[in-house]
């Protein structure tokens, strides 16, 4: 096959090879999703830990996502921007999650195994992840799905479009207000812990 003269775990598949990988054969439906699930799944684990109330809950959103994306190329796979297709399969399935619980925390502690923090410093900066994530459990929704994509993911306004079917407008507009929400939140505990 035109894809076996190289090593595949070396291999950096074109958007264009993903797709003729996908709509072939079993084997090579197989190769493309190791090749997705291998460079993507560290980010998306990263948005769902961000963006879930819980780790077991971001767990469950993770392999619902995958689960989810592979039952979405039994038909003709035509996906172009496969992070923020995953991104946007994860978002749905946190949005129906909250619906159902509704509630949504966000709980940095659960995810210090991930931040590339130095030792000597891992306790100041965990301190401070812990004093954003409780200033981002009082914001909207909307408001904390900006900021997250836009700070920890650094998404373009156009691929959180894509994401949230919303204007780049009022993605721009929402992002500000939402870094405003953040300052007078976090404005008053910062000023108390530097005394």
């Amino acid at each position: 096959m035109w894809f076996e003269k190289e090593n595949i775990d070396t291999k950096d598949f074109s958007i264009e090879e993903l797709i003729k990988l996908f709509n072939g054969s079993k084997k090579e439906k197989e190769i493309a999703f190791t090749y997705v699930y291998n460079k993507y799944s560290n980010r998306l684990y990263a948005y769902c830990l961000r963006i879930a109330s819980s780790k077991s809950d971001a767990d469950d959103i993770f392999q619902e996502t995958f689960t989810s994306f592979l039952n979405s190329q039994k038909n003709e796979f035509e996906v172009t921007n496969i992070a923020s297709y995953l991104i946007k399969i994860a978002r749905n399935i946190e949005l129906n999650l909250k619906r159902n619980k509704k509630e949504f925390y966000l709980n940095i502690e659960e995810y210090d195994d991930i931040l590339l923090i130095d030792e000597k410093d891992k306790y100041e900066k965990k301190e401070e992840m812990e004093i954003i994530a409780k200033a981002l459990e009082l914001l909207d929704f909307h408001y904390k799905e900006i900021f997250v994509l836009r700070q920890y993911h650094n998404m373009s306004y156009e691929e959180i479009a894509e994401i949230t079917n919303e204007k780049i407008n009022v993605l721009r507009n929402r992002y500000f207000k939402a870094k405003e929400k953040l300052k007078e939140i976090l404005d008053p505990i910062l000023n108390e812990k530097i005394k």
